[in-house]
C-alpha cells in the first residue's frame, strides 16, 4: 500500500505542520522522498516543520542542494540527546482551527517506509465538533509532550533552536489546543482507548506498565531488530505467563547465537518465524507492534521503539508511542 497517498491528501488544509523523523544512514535520502512525494501532497499555511536527530541533520545542511526546498516551503530543525541517545521518534502532527490528525509509527521517512515496507502505523483524527473526553485527554498529552520537548528545558535533550521553540508554542497555543484545553473535564471516569506516552522522561515499559498493570496473561511481539544481548528478554519473561515472539525472516537482527547459549532462557518464550517475499513492492518487515492480554482486554502498542533495552526498558530516551485499548 502507497501510504502517501492513503494518509495524505492536499484537499485537507492544515494552519501547522511537524513531522518527527529518524534516518541517520540516509538522512538525505529522506530529505529528496519527502520533498519529490511528499511535500506537493500536503497543505499547510503557517508552519512546516522537519525535525530530525543532530547527526542526520548535519549530513542533511552539508549541502544546500540535499534540501532545495527548505527554508521556502518548510523548516528543517535538529535534536540532540545529552544522554549520546538518538531522536528517534516517527510522528507526523498536523493542526487547523478545528482539526488535529496525528500519524505515529514504525515508518521512516523514506520511499521503503511509505511504500514498500510492511509498517505497523496508526492514525488518529480529531475534530472539535465529536470529541469525548477520552480524546481530549490523549490530546492533552500529546500537547505535553511537545511543550516538554521543546519548549521547556528536561534532563533528555539539549536546548532547541530558537526557532523550533517558537514553532512548536505557537502550534500549542493554536486556536485548537486551546479550545481543547477549556473544554470541560469529565466528571466521571471513562475508559481510555487511547494513551499517548514517550520516553522522555521515564522508559515505555514502566509507563505502559503504570497504564495497564504489571502482568498479563500473554504478551506478543513483533520487532524486526533486537540488542546481541538478552537483557530486554529477560526483563519481559516475569510480566506474563506467555510471551510470543515474532521474528521477520530476513534482515532481523534476532539474537539467535545468544539464545543458543541459554537456552533455559529460550524455553520461556514461543517463537515464530514470519515470512515475507521479497518483490518489487514488499521489500521488509519493519513494524514494531507489541500487544498485551489479560482476560477479555487487549492492549496494541504501535510504536518506533524496536524490542531493545535502548527502546523499552531504559529511559528517558526519544521514543513516542500509543498504546491502544
Amino acid at each position: 500500500m502507497d501510504l502517501v497517498y492513503s494518509l495524505f491528501t492536499k484537499k485537507q488544509k492544515w494552519d501547522f505542520g511537524l513531522i518527527l523523523f529518524f534516518d541517520n544512514n540516509d538522512p538525505v535520502g529522506s530529505i529528496r522522498f519527502f520533498e519529490t512525494q511528499l511535500l506537493h501532497n500536503l497543505s499547510v499555511s503557517k508552519n512546516l516543520s522537519l525535525v530530525t536527530d543532530h547527526d542526520g541533520f548535519r549530513q542533511i545542511v552539508s549541502n544546500p542542494s540535499n534540501a532545495r526546498y527548505a527554508g521556502v516551503h518548510y523548516n528543517i530543525e535538529r535534536v540532540k540527546l545529552k544522554n549520546f541517545g538518538v531522536f528517534h521518534p516517527k510522528l507526523y502532527l498536523f493542526v487547523s482551527q478545528n482539526e488535529l490528525l496525528i500519524l505515529m509509527g514504525s515508518f521512516n521517512l523514506t520511499n521503503s517506509g511509505f511504500k514498500r515496507n510492511f509498517e505497523s502505523v496508526i492514525r488518529v483524527h480529531f475534530s472539535l465538533e465529536s470529541l469525548n473526553p477520552g480524546d481530549r485527554d490523549f490530546i492533552l498529552e500529546v500537547r505535553d509532550f511537545l511543550q516538554n520537548t521543546f519548549v521547556s528545558s528536561n534532563d533528555l535533550i539539549e536546548p532547541v533552536a530558537n526557532s523550533l521553540k517558537r514553532t512548536v508554542d505557537d502550534l500549542i497555543r493554536s486556536p485548537f489546543f486551546r479550545s481543547v484545553d477549556e473544554a470541560t473535564e469529565a466528571d466521571v471516569d471513562i475508559e481510555r482507548k487511547f494513551f499517548f506516552i514517550s520516553s522522555l522522561n521515564n522508559s515505555l515499559i514502566n509507563q505502559l506498565h503504570d497504564k495497564i498493570g504489571n502482568y498479563f496473561e500473554k504478551i506478543q511481539i513483533l520487532s524486526p531488530f533486537y540488542d546481541k544481548t538478552l537483557d530486554a528478554f529477560r526483563a519481559i519473561t516475569p510480566t506474563a505467563d506467555i510471551v510470543e515472539v515474532y521474528v521477520p525472516s530476513e534482515k532481523s537482527t534476532f539474537p539467535k547465537v545468544a539464545f543458543l547459549e541459554d537456552t533455559d532462557l529460550a524455553n520461556e518464550f514461543a517463537f515464530f518465524k514470519v515470512k515475507k517475499e521479497e518483490s518489487k513492492i514488499n521489500r521488509f518487515i519493519h513494524a514494531k507492534f507489541y500487544s498485551f492480554l489479560r482476560g477479555k482486554l487487549r492492549w496494541d502498542f504501535i510504536t518506533s521503539s524496536n524490542f531493545s533495552s535502548s527502546g523499552l526498558f531504559r529511559g528517558p530516551d526519544a521514543e513516542n508511542s500509543k498504546p491502544r485499548n
